[in-house]
C-alpha cells in the first residue's frame, strides 16, 4: 500500500498541484469580473487598462487548465476526470497508510518541534495529509462528476428521485364549456349577427320607406360593431393559458446541487473562498514533502548503494545505508 501511495502520488503529483493551485485562483474570478465591470460603468478603468486585459487574459488560462489541462474540450475534460477520481483513490490510500495504531494516532495529528528535519519533514506530510484528506477527495470526485454525471445521477436516483414528478395541467369543465360555446357562437354571429345587427337593419328598412335613400356607410357601421363585440366576447369565453410552474428540487436533486457549492466552495461568502483559495495549496505542500521522502527513502539510497558497488571496498569511505531511516524512527 505504501509503494501503490508514494508512486501514484509521484506520477500524479504535478497534475493535482497544477488543478488545485489554478483553482485557487479561480475561486474569486466572478467576484474580479463584477469588480471590473462596476469599475468601468464609473469610469474608473476602462477594458483596455494593461491589468485589466492581464487579468482576464490569466483568468481564461487558469479556466482552460484547470477544466481540460489545456487540450481540447473533450479529450481534455475527460482526461480531467479520470484525474479526479485518481486523485480519490490516493486519498484514501494516504489515509490507510497514515493510521499509526490505536496507541499513537492522536500524535499523528500534529507536528512536533525538536526533531530532525527529516521526522519533520514525514509529520508535516502525514498531519497535513489527514487535515486536508476530505477536501481532496472531495474535490477529485465533484470534478470527475461534471464530466460522468450519469453513474452518480443513477446511484443517487436509485435511493431518492432526483427529479420532482412533473404537475399534470389540469382542465375542469367548466374551464372548456365557456370555449366550446364561444367556439359554437362565434360562426352564427358571423353568418346572422343578431341584436344591434337586426335592429340597424330593421331601422334601414324602415327609414327607407320613409326617406328615399340612406348612404350604405351609414348602414354597415352597426353591423361591424356588432361583429367586434361579438368576438370579443368569444375570445373572452377561453380560459387563461395555465402558468408553467417550477418544479420542487428534491433531496436528489440538492445531492447533486451540493457537489457544486462544495467543489467552487461559494454557498458561505468570502471567508470560506478565502479558506478554499489557501487549501488549493495545501497539494503542493504534500507533494515536496512526498519527494523529499522519496530522495530519502528510494533515490538516495539507490546512489549511494550504485557509488559504493562501483568503488573498491578500500576507497570506500562513505557511511553505509543504515536499515531504518531516521524518519522511520521514533
Amino acid at each position: 500500500m505504501f509503494q501503490l501511495h508514494l508512486w501514484a502520488g509521484l506520477i500524479l503529483g504535478v497534475y493535482i498541484v497544477a488543478v488545485c493551485v489554478s483553482g485557487s485562483v479561480l475561486v474569486f474570478r466572478n467576484d474580479i469580473y463584477d469588480l471590473f465591470e462596476q469599475w468601468i460603468r464609473e469610469g474608473k478603468v476602462s477594458q483596455n487598462t494593461p491589468y485589466v486585459q492581464w487579468t482576464y487574459v490569466m483568468m481564461r488560462w487558469c479556466g482552460d487548465l484547470h477544466g481540460r489541462l489545456l487540450l481540447s474540450a473533450a479529450s481534455g475534460m475527460q482526461i480531467n476526470a479520470i484525474g479526479g477520481f485518481l486523485t480519490a483513490a490516493v486519498c484514501v490510500t494516504g489515509l490507510v497508510i497514515w493510521w499509526p495504531g490505536i496507541a499513537r494516532w492522536r500524535r499523528a495529528l500534529i507536528v512536533r518541534g525538536g526533531v530532525g528535519w527529516k521526522r519533520f519533514n514525514f509529520e508535516l506530510h502525514s498531519a497535513l495529509g489527514f487535515w486536508t484528506f476530505l477536501i481532496l477527495f472531495m474535490w477529485g470526485v465533484t470534478g470527475g462528476y461534471f464530466v460522468f454525471p450519469e453513474p452518480f445521477r443513477a446511484v443517487i436516483n436509485y435511493f431518492t428521485p432526483i427529479d420532482a414528478p412533473r404537475v399534470a395541467t389540469q382542465v375542469t369543465t367548466q374551464q372548456v364549456a365557456p370555449a366550446r360555446a364561444g367556439e359554437s357562437k362565434a360562426p352564427q354571429t358571423a353568418q346572422a349577427p343578431a341584436g344591434p345587427a337586426a335592429t340597424a337593419q330593421t331601422s334601414v328598412t324602415q327609414t327607407s320607406v320613409t326617406q328615399k335613400a340612406v348612404a350604405p356607410s351609414q348602414a354597415k357601421a352597426p353591423q361591424a360593431a356588432a361583429a367586434s363585440q361579438a368576438a370579443a366576447s368569444a375570445k373572452s369565453s377561453f380560459p387563461p393559458a395555465p402558468r408553467r410552474r417550477r418544479r420542487p428540487l428534491t433531496k436528489g436533486g440538492r445531492i447533486l446541487q451540493w457537489f457544486s457549492f462544495l467543489h467552487y466552495g461559494n454557498f458561505a461568502g468570502w471567508p470560506l473562498k478565502v479558506l478554499w483559495t489557501i487549501l488549493g495549496f495545501a497539494p503542493a505542500i504534500l507533494f515536496g514533502t512526498a519527494v523529499v521522502m522519496w530522495w530519502n527513502r528510494v533515490l538516495n539510497p539507490a546512489l549511494l548503494r550504485s557509488r559504493r558497488s562501483r568503488k573498491p571496498d578500500a576507497e570506500w569511505t562513505e557511511t553505509p545505508v543504515p536499515a531504518k531511516l531516521e524518519w522511520e524512527q521514533e
